[in-house]
C-alpha cells in the first residue's frame, strides 16, 4: 500500500500527513477521485476549491471522533507532476476545541505558576504551586482523550484511506513523504 511507511514516525501524531506524486494532470486526478466517490456510498466528498477536497464519513455513521481527510492538489511544485497532500484527523470543530483547551490550560497554568512563584518569593502562601501539577494533569488528560478518539476512529480512518488508495490505484502514484 502506497500510504504505509516503514518507520514508526507517525505513532505519536494526532493528525498524520502524507504526500503523493503522480505524473497525471491535476484535473485527471481530481476527476478520478470524484468518479470513485460516486460509486462508493460509504464516502462523502466535499469540494471546497478547485484544488482541495474534503473526504468524510456519511452522517449516519459519523460520531464525535469521525475522521476527515483533507486533500490538496498542486501541479506547480514539480514540472509535469501533480502533488497530492493529505492530512487526516478530527473535524475542524473538534480540532479547534482541542487547540482552545490546550492553549487555555497552558496559559492559565503558566500564569498560575508564575503567580505562585511570586507569592513564594514574597514569603506568602506557597499553596498556589498546586496549579502546575493540575495544569500538567489536564494537558495529559486532553492528550489521552485525543488518543482515545484516534483509536475509536481507527476503522473509519482505514476506510477513508482505502477509498483513496482505490481511487488512485489506476494511475501511477507514489508516496514521496
Amino acid at each position: 500500500m502506497i500510504f504505509n511507511k516503514l518507520d514508526d514516525s507517525a505513532v505519536g501524531k494526532i493528525r498524520p500527513r502524507f504526500k503523493l506524486s503522480s505524473p497525471e494532470k491535476l484535473s485527471t486526478v481530481v476527476d478520478l477521485i470524484y468518479q470513485t466517490a460516486k460509486k462508493d456510498e460509504s464516502i462523502i466528498l466535499l469540494k471546497q476549491l478547485d484544488s482541495h477536497i474534503k473526504i468524510t464519513i456519511p452522517l449516519k455513521e459519523k460520531h464525535y471522533w469521525s475522521p476527515v481527510l483533507n486533500l490538496s492538489f498542486d501541479d506547480t511544485e514539480e514540472e509535469n507532476k501533480t502533488i497530492i497532500r493529505g492530512q487526516i484527523g478530527p473535524s475542524e470543530n473538534i480540532w479547534g476545541l482541542f487547540i482552545l483547551f490546550y492553549s487555555a490550560i497552558a496559559i492559565l497554568g503558566f500564569f498560575g505558576t508564575a503567580w505562585a512563584y511570586v507569592q513564594w518569593m514574597m514569603h506568602q502562601n506557597a499553596a498556589y504551586f498546586i496549579v502546575a501539577p493540575i495544569a500538567i494533569g489536564l494537558l495529559f488528560s486532553i492528550f489521552l482523550s485525543s488518543k482515545y478518539g484516534q483509536r475509536k476512529a481507527h476503522l473509519q480512518t482505514l476506510h477513508i484511506m482505502r477509498f483513496l488508495r482505490k481511487a488512485v490505484d489506476t494511475i501511477e502514484c507514489q508516496r514521496i513523504s
